[in-house]
């Protein structure tokens, strides 16, 4: 069974002097684009007289082609990084890698990944990456655009970038490890808890003082004690990128930031860094990885509440300019939050889900816009059915039953023409 993928790939790069999800206070603000198929993110640490690039990757599985291979399925990619100057192609590093998956509903998903690593030693200067990105199967090499890099040192040079780590550590081997999130330095904006490493390079500095601010508000103040002194490296340990213990690195103390993640709302937080006599400021960039794509287009967002709310409240939220219509919805849905402990708001995302869902399924030719279907609606209001039942006649009609069994409803849809216009019955 072949699952047969868009090919088109965009990618931007992120370092972390500075990552992509991290400035130095530049002012700038830095996109994180939630649809991307590819992220890479390069990590680039001091060695000696040069620097080691850490590229590390993350794929979704839905941009695979697998194939079926036994009871599994199983796909790949070939990944080629170039390293060019301003004059000439320098070097080149290839990385070959195969994922295999137990289930078909896997291959689909947005959510499960392939990562890896490609290591690259460079010596300080400018440069452009140039990826190149085949997927197994296909046999047609996928264009990624090229991008910038900057190695250098930053004063003061104890201070080394924080870098983005999931809060639970990561098991291998009877080792655990702090894993990389590899959302190229973007830190997730979600329910769930993220923690930040911030490395120092001076074993007499045992305790940091870490603030955060979001939007004239401290997130966050705190007095952090050394976890561990390593020599910093980043391994690839069988589809997790992890820091770990390298000989060779530089020695750096390792300081953990948590309990501040959930407590972020999209968009640039400041970081102020103080290690004894030292101290640096951060842009943290929070990015909504996986955010719906109906939320992409807020004026079609709050066209969806139609569907449940009142018009007068639609003309509201309309008011003013379009760059309003954002915060505006959001500040709709906190209402509905039930848990205001988290900036997340894990109400306005399902419903918003719901709508993804309903724009792929229930789409038709006559009607772009799946949510605005008959299933399309009742899909957006309750959500998936506990049953469907679907029965077909001589004339092809079609019969789609829904059932909600914990509300007791029960929705009948017919489409007589057998191109799936569906219109509700009772």
């Amino acid at each position: 069974m072949l699952k047969y993928i868009f090919a088109f790939f965009f990618v931007s790069s992120a370092i972390i002097f500075p990552q992509r999800g991290f400035s130095k206070g530049d002012g700038k603000k830095h996109e994180l684009n939630i649809n991307k198929p590819v992220l890479i993110e390069p990590n680039i640490v001091p060695s000696d007289s040069i620097y080691i690039c850490y590229f590390s990757y993350k794929i979704p599985f839905n941009n695979f082609l697998f194939l079926k291979d036994g009871d599994n399925f199983t796909g790949g990619i070939s990944l080629k990084l170039e390293v060019h100057n301003d004059k000439s192609y320098l070097k080149s590093q290839t990385v070959n890698k195969k994922i295999t998956v137990g289930s078909y509903d896997l291959t689909n998903s947005d959510t499960d990944y392939l990562e890896g690593l490609i290591e690259i030693a460079l010596k300080e200067g400018s440069y452009t990456i140039k990826p190149s990105l085949t997927i197994d199967n296909l046999n047609k090499d996928i264009f990624i655009p090229p991008f910038p890099i900057e190695v250098k040192s930053y004063e003061p040079s104890i201070i080394l970038n924080p870098i983005v780590i999931n809060k639970d550590k990561y098991s291998y081997k009877g080792e655990t490890y702090y894993r990389i999130v590899n959302a190229e330095g973007f830190l997730p904006y979600s329910v769930n808890d993220y923690n930040l490493i911030i490395p120092i390079a001076d074993s007499s500095v045992t305790e940091i003082t870490v603030k955060i601010n979001q939007n004239g508000k401290e997130i966050l103040n705190q007095a952090n004690t050394s976890a561990e002194w390593i020599g910093l490296g980043i391994s690839d340990l069988e589809n997790a990128v992890c820091i770990t213990n390298n000989a060779d690195g530089p020695r750096v103390n390792l300081f953990i930031v948590d309990g501040f993640s959930t407590k972020l709302d999209e968009g640039i937080s400041k970081i102020t860094v103080e290690a004894g006599e030292a101290e640096k400021e951060f842009e943290i960039n929070s990015g909504w990885l996986n955010k719906p794509r109906t939320l992409i287009n807020p004026e079609f967002a709050i066209r969806i509440l139609e569907h449940v709310t009142p018009g007068e409240e639609i003309s509201e939220l309309m008011d003013g300019d379009e760059e309003d219509y954002y915060k505006n919805l959001k500040s709709y849905w906190e209402k509905f939050d039930s848990n205001k402990e988290t900036a997340f708001n894990e109400v306005m995302n399902e419903f918003y889900q719901r709508a993804d869902y309903a724009v792929s399924e229930f789409s038709t030719p006559n009607n772009r816009d799946g949510t605005n279907t008959d299933r399309g609606k009742i899909y957006v209001k309750y959500g998936k059915p506990d049953e469907v039942q679907r029965s077909y006649s001589e004339k092809d009609n079609t019969i789609e039953i829904w059932l909600y069994k914990n509300i007791n409803k029960r929705f009948m849809f017919s489409d007589k023409d057998g191109l799936g216009n569906f219109t509700l019955l009772k």
